[in-house]
């Protein structure tokens, strides 16, 4: 007992200890950002140019460790040390005029300096050396876009309402400082589970190749401006991955699948993971003794599972989604088309209602990794954002860019989770995704083939999980497991080297049915940078889809000799 209490106590004294050092850590960045920031807003200046109006510097501090095995054994370790990076931003001009050429509130934005890797023992002269070369840059470069930007303005034709558009949002400052996570990253315990982890695999010998990552990126986030706003906040992620190949038919064939958590403590047990691990392999040997697809179809297609939030994911925050955008100052045009010139229409099934919940933690006993408390740019998001209501569009989500449908930040602009690179994404956090006329998955399959049958197929199909494939500007969507369902008697079977076609931007608004259970889907954003959650229904039934044969398939030779696990 005595040793118990003993243990408690230590536990308790370390914990305040790595508090204590890392709000020390804290006050030390804050006070040499801060100082640096106030004497480049007084003493910053060219003759002819724009002085600043706003600076930003931005520290990420964190390391990442990543670990890879296979058939029981380490393969490879990748540890970043414990790295340090500032960032500038400068804005010349005023709110009504900036010199942001490009209205940066679509997807991926890039400022005008890159970030430097600055010393990691806490010397103060270092650290606002660092800080200064960076604004300097920062500085002359927005100097000179400003300059730029005002002729070519003069040269447009610019509507009243654009005229009177300010470029850049004012905000009221905010101070919030949220505590690091402290996260141990334990080398030996974490080699020991990926090592166990893949042992699973020599159980499996139609299995040609697999491996069992761990990855662990902790970092946190430092911000000030000069509009008096200071803010800190963790942003880690810790991510056990499995892919495996195999040959079947000719050709090389590959799966994989992911389990995310926010903490260590959040990620499943052992055996919760082999168990998982297991019914993945299983699935993917099945799939390799399968049958590939002979015939076209158009016609009902049934999506479960991981397969209906890719649906929901690809209509609704790819691209040319729910984001705020605005023209660009040069050439003319906007980067990317999005969903917003659509407001007040509706965009979905009227059954659809789509509200962010960044706040949200967990749903029906399962971790959301999405969750987040505050944005790059210290906005703190409403509790709860509709931005779909019956099908209607009514909201979308923008950073400090104001554009005609965002006339004030929505708190979605976020970190990435690489403590190595300074990523920013405007990025939905958690995403619930409800329907009002909700049936069950047996009503839904029940429909697929009546309806099948009364068009006069055999069979329909239906989609367990789907991958998308970007090559340059063609996008692929290929159905990793598609199941060829009788008509008759509702048997299943799995079919390979499919691809889904005419699958537009649209496809949503026509919907047959939708399931009344939701699924908790935790993924990541486009570029992997920040991880979102999608709390959608399990089942959707779309009316009419294409698929066929995958094209240009690379063929791969058997092997001479058979796997040594076949032994």
């Amino acid at each position: 007992m005595t040793k118990n209490i003993f243990s408690i106590i230590l536990i308790l004294i370390l914990a305040f200890g790595a508090a204590s050092a890392q709000e020390k850590k804290g006050s030390f960045l804050f006070k040499a950002m801060q100082d640096e920031l106030d004497r480049n807003m007084k003493e910053l200046s060219l003759p002819g140019m724009e002085r600043p109006f706003f600076i930003a510097y931005t520290i990420v501090e964190g390391k990442r460790l990543k670990l890879d095995a296979s058939l029981g054994s380490i393969k490879d370790i990748y540890e970043s040390p414990f790295i340090r990076t500032t960032n500038a931003e400068v804005l010349v001009g005023n709110y009504h005029r900036t010199n942001k050429m490009g209205y940066e509130s679509s997807l991926l934005a890039n400022d005008n300096t890159t970030p430097i890797i600055t010393t990691t023992d806490n010397n103060y002269d270092q650290l606002r050396r660092d800080l200064w070369r960076q604004t300097d840059i920062a500085y002359k470069s927005a100097a000179q876009d400003y300059s730029k930007k005002m002729a070519i303005l003069k040269q447009k034709n610019l509507s009243q309402e654009e005229l009177d558009m300010d470029d850049y949002a004012k905000v009221k400052p905010v101070e919030k400082i949220i505590p690091s996570n402290n996260i141990i990253i334990d080398k030996i315990k974490i080699s020991h589970l990926v090592e166990e982890l893949s042992a699973i695999f020599k159980d499996y010998p139609d299995i040609d190749n697999s491996e069992v990552s761990a990855v662990f990126s902790t970092n946190d986030v430092y911000c000030v401006n000069s509009e008096g706003s200071k803010y800190s906040f963790p942003n880690n992620l810790i991510t056990i991955k499995i892919s495996v190949q195999g040959r079947s038919n000719g050709k090389t064939i590959t799966d994989n699948m992911g389990v995310s958590a926010l903490q260590d403590k959040d990620l499943p047990s052992l055996d919760e993971l082999k168990t998982k691990i297991n019914v993945f392999a299983k699935r993917f040997v099945e799939m390799k003794k399968a049958p590939a697809i002979k015939e076209y179809y158009s016609g009902p297609v049934l999506f479960e599972g991981d397969a209906a939030a890719k649906l929901f994911e690809r209509e609704l925050f790819t691209t040319s989604g729910l984001y705020a955008n605005r023209e660009r100052v040069e050439g003319g045009g906007t980067t990317t088309t999005t969903l917003q010139e659509k407001m007040n229409c509706n965009v979905i099934s009227n059954e659809y209602t789509v509200k962010c919940l960044p706040f949200l933690k967990e749903y029906d006993g399962e971790k959301l990794t999405g969750q987040f408390d505050i944005d790059l740019e210290g906005n703190v998001p409403e509790r709860e954002l509709t931005l779909i209501e019956n099908g209607m569009l009514k909201n979308v989500i923008g950073n400090r860019i104001i554009s005609k449908y965002n006339k004030a930040p929505s708190g979605y602009y976020r970190s990435g989770v690489t403590p190595t690179q300074f990523q920013k994404i405007l990025s939905p956090g958690v995403v619930d995704i409800s329907t009002s006329r909700g049936v069950s998955k047996d009503s839904l399959k029940q429909l697929l083939l009546k309806t099948a049958r009364e068009n006069g197929y055999k069979y329909a199909y239906i989609v367990r999980k789907l991958v998308v494939t970007q090559i340059w500007f063609d996008t692929y969507y290929y159905p990793t497991y598609l199941y060829r369902v009788n008509v008759t008697d509702g048997s299943e079977e799995l079919i390979q080297d499919a691809e889904l076609r005419d699958f537009r931007q649209g496809l949503l608004k026509l919907v047959m049915g939708t399931s009344n259970k939701k699924t908790v889907v935790n993924t990541m954003s486009a570029y992997d940078l920040v991880p979102i959650t999608y709390i959608c229904p399990d089942a959707v039934l779309l009316p009419s889809l294409e698929i066929a044969w995958k094209k240009d398939m690379q063929k791969t030779p058997p092997p001479i000799v058979n796997n040594p696990l076949k032994d």
